[in-house]
């Protein structure tokens, strides 16, 4: 058999791997050279600000007359109309319920913290796109932006590349939008040769979890005085569009739940043309009114976590300062916009309705929160009290995010005054009930404070947040005290035999990794890799039986197939035996390659005893310094030449569970339970493995008929834990061990340039050699499949061999065992086509099979780098299978949090880890 790999298919292969570097490499475009000289050192940068915090600072400083709240208003495009409280009947008859809707000023205001004016918080929290317009006169009218066009900028206000002022041109105008003008976040700026005022087209994402605001602002006319001194140049943001929040209004009878709202028939694109001067103002600036199009549905979808309509009075639904659940919607004129609210029953026997469908009234304007309460028309709607609950708190961290609390009423002429609050009580949630208890006025025991439990109120939330206390604990303690005091294998007088499964005298099934889980004095024969299976020689493992198999590599035609595998020595290997092959010159010594953690062998213990067939080497693990880890140990003849080596790992005797895939093809697979070698350097995590949960209890000082408002601030810490461990990597169709980590505790470990033949490479288990193509100075097919000799994809039988890595019982997998964790079985960056059971956690956990009932956990790895030998893509899952992808490369999956390449190819040279899959 024959083939021709084209040059051409070589020089697509990336240094790394056909999939990998092609999708992921990154570079930072440089156009300094392009832009035109100005004043060295004086670059252009801005001082940002928000609009919204100096009116939210104005509220707090100046009395709340209706002439001063009539005259902020004005300035923002408002009128107190806009801001009086409307009740929007359901529609159809017979249903008693409503929405009550309230406007406040700006989008989801937050009051500032007394005492920080200087300090004046923007918003902007990434790169927003900055235009650049200037001139030689002053009072010059925008033609195209001939300085810079859509330049990204640092949110402190410095380009990312800079533009220097020029003093011949010291007249300038600067606009800028935010979030970036970019495909991804639907925003087009206006074309680089468009004339006048620049302007933005906007698109509102259909599905409310990824919409976006939109923040534009002017600079207006900034003059280059002082040659040297580049002038202040004030970028103060403003919001183009309108927040829409939905909240469980008081007192809702029914016993149902929210599992969705939609906003239907709203505008979805228009067109907004920026304002010319600082304060906001400008010829048309603002939406386009004609350019309003397309109308859309937009959907919050909350069936994973639904809302209880009784126990969650006055609870926004949407807007919490750390989730992205706000409806940030094009203002415009509402006939023909409703909003839906889908609910579903708690019990059998509700009699609420299913779905409640409201008609819109007025319209929504620029920089303003619209909050719908859902009501029952026996409520009051003149208070309002609203509450946002902060994002679960991580485990390891004491203070909560920001909680948030809106209280105030609206006078029948829109006219709004604080009303105070404060909290009432508490509630903690029991697990093992799976209901609420009332702790009255006592703090769930672990809450150290509260801090802030009354507020005077107001239309912005007063925020606080919660000190909890830190339930942690050393993971890893416990883990390597169960490897402490499991009961010790074999004794001085009697080594356990790591090959037989009760620890016998017999060798039954050898291989080139052993678990061991416990302390002990143990022994392994001196075999070739899994060369013994069921006491028999197996030479299958080491003799193919596979026809020559010519390829035209490099320009030269050759034979793929290492037909007698090769021992130390480069000498085909005829005996399963290493001291029987050797017999003129055996192994007679032992020692440490290198391990990752302290004396996880007894060194002084290392010896070789017997001969012949009969020859082991043998070593003690003691019960103080066994723990998770990995060791490589080596024999050598009396010449000190490492004549084979074996990895030892250390790890709960549960390592080598198997779980079963099921691959595309349906093919099943079953899985180490650990990724070979993997060993917890440090483990910490919570004494908790659900999330605990409380209520903090909100009520009015006064209300209508001396029934004030209630509300709850829902606070949850989630479990979790930090994880750091090492693995063992393996190049292409090598059996050797190299570690994950250069931290070497006993022995050495080195990196070295240039190919190598299959004995050296065994003479010298704690080297790895990195080259551009192969470690190898032959290419094989077959050194991890005894008898194959096809590239690419499929399920054929692997023939595990002498060089195959993995404990006794298992084997690196086909070169299809990985299709089943993508939807279509192929390379993918579409996440809606990754077969995954959550989102990504420094891994995946995959779906097992189609019916999606059991999952796989797959954690990032990183790789050794052929370039250099060094770690590599951190943020990536790798991992070897067992059949080349082409004579350069060997198959192998690959991820990250944004793609999934069940089918990819990576350079043979380059190292990776290996989750073995059950099979001789």
């Amino acid at each position: 058999m024959e083939r021709k790999i084209l040059k051409k298919m070589f020089h697509s292969i990336a240094i790394v791997g056909t999939i990998t570097l092609s999708m992921f490499s990154c570079s930072d475009e440089n156009i300094v050279e392009n832009q035109e000289i100005g004043d060295k050192g004086v670059t252009v940068s801005f001082k940002v600000t928000s609009s919204q915090e100096e009116m939210l600072r104005q509220q707090q400083s100046m009395s709340a007359t209706r002439a001063v709240i009539s005259n902020r208003l004005q300035e923002q495009g408002l009128t107190l109309e806009d801001l009086k409280t409307r009740k929007l009947e359901v529609q159809g008859g017979g249903i008693d319920a409503c929405l009550i809707e309230t406007t406040v000023e700006g989008i989801n205001p937050v009051q500032p913290t007394i005492g920080t004016r200087a300090n004046i918080k923007t918003s902007i929290d990434a790169n927003f796109s900055s235009l650049g317009y200037r001139s030689d006169v002053s009072g010059f009218t925008p033609d195209t932006p001939d300085w810079f066009y859509n330049a990204p900028t640092q949110p402190n206000g410095t380009l990312v590349t800079p533009r220097p002022w020029a003093w011949i041109k010291p007249f300038a105008r600067f606009y800028a939008v935010y979030p970036e003008a970019k495909t991804e976040n639907k925003i087009t700026l206006s074309p680089a040769t468009y004339s006048g005022t620049p302007y933005v087209e906007f698109e509102v994402e259909k599905d409310v979890k990824k919409q976006k605001d939109l923040m534009t602002a002017c600079s207006g006319e900034v003059k280059y005085e002082t040659r040297g001194v580049a002038p202040e140049t004030n970028l103060k943001f403003r919001h183009a569009l309108t927040a829409v929040k939905f909240a469980v209004g008081q007192n809702l009878s029914w016993n149902k739940r929210i599992k969705k709202v939609e906003i239907k028939n709203a505008y979805s694109k228009g067109k907004f043309i920026l304002p010319s001067e600082l304060n906001g103002t400008g010829l048309n600036a603002g939406w386009e009114t004609s350019s309003l199009s397309t109308r859309q549905d937009f959907t919050l979808d909350l069936s994973s976590s639904p809302i209880n309509t009784n126990s969650n009075p006055n609870t926004v639904l949407t807007g919490n300062g750390n989730d992205n659940y706000t409806f940030y919607m094009i203002p415009q004129q509402l006939a023909g916009v409703t909003v839906v609210i889908t609910l579903e029953s708690t019990h059998a026997g509700s009699t609420a309705p299913n779905t409640i469908s409201v008609p819109l009234q007025g319209s929504w304007k620029p920089g303003t929160t619209k909050t719908y309460k859902l009501s029952q028309n026996t409520s009051d709607w003149t208070y309002v009290l609203t509450t946002s609950n902060p994002a679960a708190t991580a485990y390891d961290q004491i203070i909560t995010s920001a909680y948030g609390i809106t209280s105030y009423r609206t006078a029948p002429d829109g006219i709004q005054e604080a009303v105070k609050w404060k909290v009432v009580g508490y509630e903690e949630y029991d697990e093992t009930t799976s209901s609420w208890v009332d702790l009255g006025t006592t703090k769930p025991a672990w809450f150290t404070n509260v801090s802030i439990e009354n507020g005077d109120g107001g239309t912005a939330a007063q925020t606080g947040t919660v000190t909890l206390k830190k339930d942690v604990s050393d993971r890893l303690a416990a883990y390597n005290k169960v490897l402490k005091e499991n009961t010790p294998k074999g004794s001085s007088g009697n080594y356990y035999n790591l090959s037989n499964p009760n620890g016998g005298a017999v060798i039954e099934n050898t291989a080139n990794s052993y678990l061991i889980s416990a302390p002990g004095h143990y022994r392994i024969p001196l075999v070739y890799g899994n060369a013994i299976r069921n006491g028999n020689n197996n030479t299958s493992a080491y003799i193919s039986a596979a026809p020559a198999t010519m390829e035209l590599i490099n320009g030269v035609n050759q034979d793929v197939i290492l037909h007698t595998f090769l021992d130390h020595n480069n000498q085909p290997i005829t005996s399963p035996y290493i001291n029987v092959q050797n017999s003129a010159n055996p192994a007679t010594q032992a020692s440490i390659v290198w391990t990752d953690r302290s004396n996880l062998i007894k060194s002084s213990s290392l010896s070789v005893i017997g001969s012949g067939a009969n020859s082991f080497v043998q070593f003690e693990v003691t019960k103080d310094d066994i723990c998770n880890g990995n060791a490589v140990i080596a024999v050598k003849n009396s010449s000190n030449v490492v004549m084979w080596s074996w990895h030892l790992w250390f790890d709960q005797n549960d390592a080598l569970n198997t779980i079963t895939c099921t691959n595309k093809q349906g093919k099943q697979y079953a899985f180490s339970k650990n990724i070979l070698g993997a060993a917890i350097l440090r483990w910490k995590g919570s004494n908790y493995n659900k999330p605990r949960q409380a209520r903090i209890k909100i009520k009015q000082e006064i209300g209508n008929g001396g029934s004030p408002k209630e509300s709850v601030i829902n606070i949850t810490q989630n479990p979790g834990n930090i994880k750091k461990m090492n693995i063992t990597l393996y190049q292409f169709g090598r059996k050797d061990a190299l570690p994950s980590t250069d931290e070497i505790k006993d022995g050495n470990f080195v990196k070295v340039s240039g190919i190598q033949s299959i004995g050296t490479t065994i003479q010298n288990p704690g080297t790895m050699y990195y080259t551009s193509t192969d470690h190898y100075n032959s290419t094989y097919y077959n050194t991890w499949s005894a008898n194959n000799t096809e590239i690419g994809y499929n399920d054929n039988v692997v023939v595990k061999t002498i060089y195959d890595p993995s404990p006794a019982g298992f084997k690196i997998p086909a070169s299809n065992a990985f299709t089943g964790l993508t939807k279509y079985g192929t390379n993918t960056l579409m996440q809606a086509e990754f077969n995954v059971d959550g989102a990504f956690d420094n891994g995946y956990n995959f779906w097992t099979n189609s019916s999606k009932n059991a999952s796989i956990f797959f954690p990032i790895t990183g790789f050794r780098f052929n370039v250099n030998g060094s770690m590599n893509s951190i943020d990536y899952g790798y991992y070897w299978l067992a059949i080349p992808a082409n004579p350069y490369t060997g198959t192998n999956l690959v991820f990250t949090w944004s793609f999934v390449g069940p089918v990819n190819g990576t350079i043979r040279s380059c190292a990776l880890p290996v989750r073995p899959v059950a099979g001789n």
